[in-house]
C-alpha cells in the first residue's frame, strides 16, 4: 500500500506533462496552420493587398495632416481629399523633377555600354579561360550542353499587358487612401464597439492611439532620414564634378526605403555611374 501510494504521483505528474504537452502542441499546429493560412492568403490577394497595405501606411504617414485640418473645422472627407492632393502633388513634383535628366541618361546610354564593352574588353582572356575549362569538365564528365529558347516578348506587348492591372492597383491604392483618412475615426469607433469591457475598450483605444502614433513618426523619421542621405548624395556628387546629381541622389532616397537591398542596389548604380563617366 505504500509503494502504491508513493507511486501515485509519479503517473499523475507524468500524465499532467503529457496532458500539457499536447495541448501546447495543438495550440502550436493551429497557429503554424494560420501562418500558413494567412501567407497564402497574402500570396494570392497581393493584387489587392499590396495597394491596399501601401495607402494604409501611406495614409499612417499623413494621418496628422487630417487631423490638424480636422481640428479647424474641415469634414473628414475634405482633408481625406486634401491628403491624396497632397501625396499626388509631392510624387508629381518629384518626377518632373527627375524626368528631364533621367531622359539624358537613357539616350546616353548606347554610348555609355559601348565605351564599358572596350574597357571590359580585358576581361574577355579570363572569361575565355573559364569557358574552356567548363568545356573540359563537361567532356570528362559527359555531360551534354543544354540549349535555352527564350521567348522574347516586344516591349508594346509589354505594355499593353502591364498598363490595365498598374491602372487597377493605382485606382486600388489612391481609393483605399482616401476611405482610410476619411474613415479612420470610424474605423476605430467600430472596433471599440466590439469591446463589451469598459477596461478593455480603454486599453484598446490606447493601442489604437499608440500604434497611430507609433508608426506615423516612424515613418516621419525614416522618410526625413532618407532625404538627408538623399541630399548628401547629391551634394557629394555635385562636389565630384559627376552630372545629374540631384537624379541620384532621388534614387538614393528613394532605395534607402527597401532595407539592405536598396542601399546594395544605389552602390552599384554609382559604381556603374563612374564606370560610365569615366568611359566619357
Amino acid at each position: 500500500m505504500d509503494d502504491a501510494s508513493r507511486n501515485r504521483p509519479g503517473k499523475s505528474s507524468h500524465i499532467m506533462t503529457l496532458d500539457m504537452a499536447l495541448t501546447y502542441g495543438a495550440q502550436a499546429s493551429v497557429l503554424f496552420l494560420g501562418l500558413l493560412a494567412f501567407i497564402v492568403a497574402l500570396h494570392y490577394g497581393r493584387f489587392l493587398l499590396a495597394p491596399m497595405s501601401l495607402a494604409v501606411f501611406i495614409g499612417l504617414m499623413l494621418g496628422p495632416i487630417a487631423t490638424r485640418l480636422e481640428r479647424v473645422g474641415v469634414w473628414p472627407a475634405v482633408s481625406a481629399v486634401v491628403v491624396v492632393l497632397i501625396f499626388i502633388a509631392l510624387v508629381g513634383g518629384f518626377l518632373t523633377a527627375i524626368a528631364a535628366p533621367l531622359t539624358a541618361w537613357a539616350d546616353r546610354l548606347p554610348q555609355i555600354w559601348n565605351e564599358l564593352q572596350l574597357q571590359l574588353s580585358s576581361l574577355r582572356q579570363p572569361l575565355n579561360t573559364i569557358k574552356d575549362l567548363q568545356e573540359q569538365i563537361r567532356s570528362v564528365t559527359g555531360g551534354s550542353s543544354v540549349t535555352v529558347a527564350v521567348k522574347e516578348d516586344t516591349t508594346v506587348e509589354n505594355v499593353a499587358v502591364l498598363a490595365p492591372s498598374l491602372l487597377a492597383q493605382l485606382l486600388i491604392f489612391f481609393a483605399s487612401l482616401y476611405f482610410f483618412v476619411a474613415t479612420r475615426h470610424e474605423t476605430r469607433a467600430a472596433i471599440l464597439r466590439l469591446c463589451f469591457n469598459r477596461r478593455l475598450r480603454w486599453r484598446v483605444a490606447h493601442i489604437f492611439r499608440d500604434v497611430e502614433n507609433a508608426v506615423s513618426d516612424y515613418l516621419l523619421s525614416i522618410t526625413i532620414i532618407n532625404i538627408g542621405l538623399g541630399i548628401a548624395v547629391s551634394i557629394a556628387l555635385w562636389l565630384l564634378g559627376v552630372p545629374s546629381p540631384a537624379l541620384w541622389g532621388a534614387m538614393a532616397t528613394l532605395l534607402n526605403f527597401v532595407i539592405y537591398i536598396g542601399p546594395a542596389v544605389m552602390a552599384c548604380v554609382l559604381l556603374a555611374v563612374g564606370l560610365a563617366l569615366s568611359t566619357l
